[in-house]
Parts: C-alpha cells; sequence; structure tokens
C-alpha cells in the first residue's frame, strides 16, 4: 500500500527537513506519517490509495437461509465484495468439491464467461453456470481504492504528522527544561508551538470533514 506522504513533504510544511541525525529522525517521522495515515483510513472508513485483498463467501440457496433468517431465491447470483471502492478483480474461484474437500476452479469473467463485474456496487454477479450451495465456496482477489492518491488527502496527511512532530519536539523540549524551540528556521515559545500544532489540526479536520469525516456522534 502506498503511502500518502513524504517526511520531506513534513519537512517543507514546517520549514525544515529531516535526516538520520535530526530529532526527531526521517525515520521516526516515517513512523509518524504511517500512524496518522491508518488514523486517516480508519475515521473515514476506507483507504486513499490502492490495496489488494481477497476474500471467501458462501453460497446460499432456498435450503439455505440469509443472515437476516429470510429466505432467498433458489439461485444466488450475486456476492458483495467487503471492501470498497472496486478497481479491479483478479480472480474468481468456486470450490467444486463441496464439503468433501477443495477443487478450485477459475471462473471467466465478461460476458462470454460466467459473471460481470458491477464496480458501482462492489460486487460480482453471475449470469451463468451460478455456483452451488455451500460453504466459503467462492473465492474473490481484487483490488480496491483509488489509484491516484487525492491531493487533499496527501496534505491532511502532512497536516496531522506535522502536528505530530510539533508535539514530540514539545515533549522531548519540557524535560530538558527548554523555554522555547527551533523548528528549522522559525523559534517558539511553547504558547505559539501549541497554537501552532493546533491551527495544524483544525486545518487538516477542515479537509476531513469536506470527505465526510465523522467523529463520536458528531460532526467536526
Amino acid at each position: 500500500m502506498a503511502v500518502y506522504t513524504t517526511s520531506t513533504n513534513v519537512g517543507t510544511i514546517l520549514s525544515t527537513s529531516f535526516s538520520g541525525s535530526t530529532d526527531p529522525t526521517d525515520t521516526e517521522v516515517a513512523s509518524i506519517i504511517a500512524r496518522v495515515q491508518a488514523w486517516i483510513d480508519q475515521e473515514t472508513g476506507r483507504i486513499w490509495t490502492t490495496a489488494t485483498t481477497s476474500e471467501y463467501h458462501d453460497t446460499l440457496s432456498d435450503a439455505r437461509l440469509s443472515w437476516s433468517n429470510e429466505a432467498i431465491g433458489a439461485i444466488q447470483d450475486t456476492y458483495f465484495l467487503r471492501r470498497y471502492p472496486l478497481t479491479s478483480v483478479q480472480t474468481v474461484r468456486e470450490n467444486i468439491s463441496g464439503l468433501s474437500g477443495e477443487q478450485w476452479e477459475t471462473r471467466a469473467s465478461g460476458y462470454g464467461g460466467d459473471y460481470l463485474v458491477d464496480f458501482d456496487i462492489g460486487a460480482i454477479r453471475f449470469h451463468d453456470s451460478y455456483p452451488a450451495a455451500g460453504r466459503r465456496n467462492v473465492y474473490v482477489s481484487y483490488t480496491y481504492g483509488v489509484s491516484t492518491i487525492p491531493d487533499d488527502i496527501k496534505y491532511a496527511c502532512e497536516l496531522l504528522a506535522s502536528e505530530e512532530v510539533i508535539n514530540a519536539i514539545k515533549r522531548a523540549s519540557d524535560q530538558e527544561g527548554l523555554k522555547s524551540v527551533s523548528i528549522g528556521d522559525a523559534s517558539y515559545d511553547f504558547g505559539d508551538l501549541e497554537r501552532q500544532a493546533e491551527h495544524y489540526r483544525q486545518r487538516a479536520l477542515h479537509i476531513l470533514y469536506s470527505r465526510g469525516f465523522y467523529s463520536k456522534g458528531e460532526w467536526r
């Protein structure tokens, strides 16, 4: 999975640069970026790059009930994938041995094959030779996300990572008993540093708000 930004871009916001000898180091800033990226993904409920995953699906029939305990039609033709947005499907296989073992048969895509991909709803729709009823008998490997990381998401990640860098510098300065610290060419007292960190955070949250960011039951 691609990272949303780099320590160089975070350093640009802070008017500085990071290396193996700075505090924090380039590696430490990269670790901060990774944590911020994971937080953005969790809070927005999706990823902003691409990733490949795979999953197994049950095939239901009249003799079996759906999870809502409502009877479904005789043939299940649609399998909804768990990740979104869907960008491509690599493989669809069916275990044709049922519960007696594993014998996986690759299904063909397209109008001349067995299924079509419904990108709008993130699903596989069979139109010929439907899978038989079974547990975990349909395997799908696919790619989801977006091919190009949006610039506003990159910027939000850089702002939040900058906030975390400031907080890390401030904690270290507190322990050393300093009254002010320097980041690049700028010098801040602790009050200014806290205001700058909060400014970065609010700008980032505004970006995520425009993307539908929702936290603890309230829009931010």
